[in-house]
């Protein structure tokens, strides 16, 4: 059998809930420090394993403060790569300033970022949004072994769901985080 060929075989790849699926747009609440704090110790631990690329799919929430959290522990680990792939250039465009500011930032720090597809036409439909961030979803997983995600226990659907069933699909283990019950599994790991 072939081994899989990744874009980075030494990658890890983001995905988790918006913030109002994490206590709210004001970052300042019990979940999101908590969330928070379990993406950048899980950072350091896929270092430690010999991680060195990571892949945010830089929607507000989770792939954000991952983001921010592997550019704040490049000073520490000089030999880290941000890598973003955006699902289309006006995905910011309906965001707050302040979320305007952070994404456009991040691509600045980025050691590379991808757009995955072209942006929707005018008057499209959530489908078609919704096409492209999966697309975005399958680009991740194809390009990376693993992936670290937040996904709450009572979401029975949405993107990051979407993102996980597709993990599993395709046989790719993903440490994910609970923040409703407080606990880290592996998914589909094998």
């Amino acid at each position: 059998m072939t081994k899989k060929q990744f874009r980075f075989p030494d990658g890890v790849f983001f995905t988790g809930h918006r913030p109002p699926d994490l206590g709210g747009w004001d970052e300042d609440n019990d979940i999101a420090r908590q969330v928070k704090r379990w993406l950048y110790a899980s950072i350091v631990r896929a270092i430690e394993k010999g991680k060195r690329t990571f892949i945010t799919g830089m929607a507000t929430g989770v792939d954000i403060w991952a983001a921010e959290a592997v550019l704040a522990l490049k000073g520490t680990y000089h030999d880290l790569r941000l890598v973003c792939a955006c699902p289309y250039m006006s995905q910011p465009d309906r965001w707050a300033r302040f979320n305007k500011a952070r994404w456009r930032r991040l691509m600045e720090e980025a050691d590379e970022f991808h757009v995955i597809s072209d942006d929707p036409p005018e008057g499209a439909n959530g489908s078609e949004f919704a096409r492209r961030l999966n697309g975005r979803n399958h680009w991740m997983v194809n390009s990376a072994p693993v992936g670290i995600g937040v996904m709450r226990s009572d979401k029975a659907s949405g993107g990051t769901r979407n993102c996980l069933s597709y993990a599993k699909r395709k046989q790719c283990p993903v440490l994910v985080y609970d923040p409703v019950t407080k606990e880290e599994i592996w998914e589909n790991r094998t």
